[in-house]
This record gives structure tokens, C-alpha cells and sequence, in this order.
């Protein structure tokens, strides 16, 4: 189960900005929140024949919370929610997801281009404690592809979100 809360967790991020090695940096000309409430809305993927994952983000003031539930075979059951805020000082995304069941992870990351964003999945925020990476990969205003990773590269999952509202 909890290996099913760390996937879980890891698409989750990919909504996220994040700096996806330590030899990528930040564009400075970027506008990290513009292009994050690029993002603002409902998102849904297809995963199967009976389940799709639907994403909900909103900003919270100077900060964002995305909703992640599951719809499966018509049952909506909620995943995690994700807080996340830009440190501009840092120049980069730092969130926190919870799950029902009293789990957590941290991520940081952080748009590379207008195109794309990419990150980590920490321990306790600490960078030399990375389980995961991700990247995100917006094709359009309507469309993004989520693409998670291991902490060795290798690639775990891959999903496709359109735009719903």
C-alpha cells in the first residue's frame, strides 16, 4: 500500500515546477507563477477502461493546492492533495502532499522552459534523500504529459492530461 502512495504521490508532483537534475538551472526571465496558473483548472487522465485521475488545481493566495482523486468504475475516491508555493529565493517550487491515510512526501522543482517542468521527491525536503523525479510536459494550454521516474531514472509511468474546465 505504500508503494501505492508513492506513485501515487510522485504523479502528483508532476503538476509541479521542478529542476529535474543539478546540472539544469532555473531561467530567471521565467515567470514561475504565470506559467504555473497556466495550470489552473480541472485536468483528467485516462489510465484504463474503467479509471480515470482527475486533478484539481486552484491557487490559494500565493500559493497552489491541487485535489488528486481516482474514478473508478464510477466511484470517486480521493488520493492526496498537494500545497505547494514558488520560493523566489530559491527559484524553485517547494510542496508538501498528504494522504488520507497520514503519509507525506516533499518535492521541490521548477519550470525549465515554458514548455516543460521538472523535479524531485524528497524526504523531509532534504536534496540528498531523492526517491523520485518527474517531469512535466505541456503541449498546449488544454494538454500536459506527466512522466515519472525512479530515483535511478528510469522511467515508472506516464500519463496524459486534458484540460475538462
Amino acid at each position: 500500500m505504500k508503494t501505492f502512495y508513492l506513485t501515487t504521490a510522485i504523479a502528483a508532483f508532476l503538476l509541479c515546477c521542478f529542476n529535474r537534475g543539478q546540472a539544469q538551472s532555473v531561467n530567471p526571465t521565467l515567470d514561475q507563477i504565470k506559467l504555473h496558473q497556466l495550470t489552473i483548472g480541472n485536468w483528467q487522465a485516462n489510465l484504463g477502461k474503467d479509471t480515470i485521475e482527475i486533478r484539481e488545481v486552484q491557487q490559494y493566495g500565493k500559493s497552489f493546492i491541487t485535489n488528486v482523486y481516482q474514478v473508478i468504475k464510477g466511484k470517486k475516491t480521493p488520493l492526496y492533495i498537494n500545497n505547494y508555493v514558488f520560493i523566489p529565493k530559491e527559484g524553485k517550487w517547494k510542496g508538501f502532499i498528504t494522504f488520507n491515510n497520514g503519509d507525506f512526501v516533499t518535492w521541490t522543482g521548477s519550470y525549465i522552459t515554458d514548455k516543460k517542468s521538472s523535479g524531485s521527491i524528497l524526504v523531509d525536503f532534504n536534496p540528498a534523500m531523492v526517491v523520485g523525479k518527474y517531469e512535466n510536459l505541456y503541449t498546449n494550454p488544454n494538454e500536459w504529459t506527466a512522466i515519472d521516474f525512479n530515483k535511478d531514472g528510469v522511467k515508472t509511468f506516464e500519463k496524459h492530461f486534458v484540460k475538462v474546465k
